[in-house]
């Protein structure tokens, strides 16, 4: 499995990054999937220049697998305060007490 991670920092609003938080809130709404339109180009949410850390890591949530290779982008993307608190409010998951069995069957196995 592989995860591309940008850090968000508070500033201005994102134009790029309303695309994204406009389908959050369409999808909580209907609580259905949302069409992602054609034209969205995803290298927009990604910050200016190329500098990255690259390393090998784990789920972050359980089962906490070791099967990730993290690539994480050194420059921050300025979004707005709401912008942010609407991609942080995504931040959650019930706690459930895993088990041998579990780990063994993980997707990244």
């Amino acid at each position: 499995m592989a995860v591309l991670a940008v850090f968000l920092v508070e500033g201005k609003y994102n134009h790029d990054y309303g695309h994204i938080t406009g389908s959050i809130l369409e999808a909580r709404s209907t609580m259905g999937p949302v069409a992602v339109p054609d034209t969205f180009d995803l290298s927009r949410l990604l910050p200016r220049g190329s500098d990255y850390i690259f390393y090998e890591g784990s789920l972050t949530t359980p089962p906490y697998t070791e099967c990730v290779l993290w690539t994480v982008m050194l420059r921050p993307v300025e979004v707005s305060v709401n912008q942010v608190t609407l991609c942080t409010s995504l931040l959650f998951y019930s706690y459930s007490k895993t088990t041998v069995t579990e780990l063994l069957s993980s997707p990244c196995m």
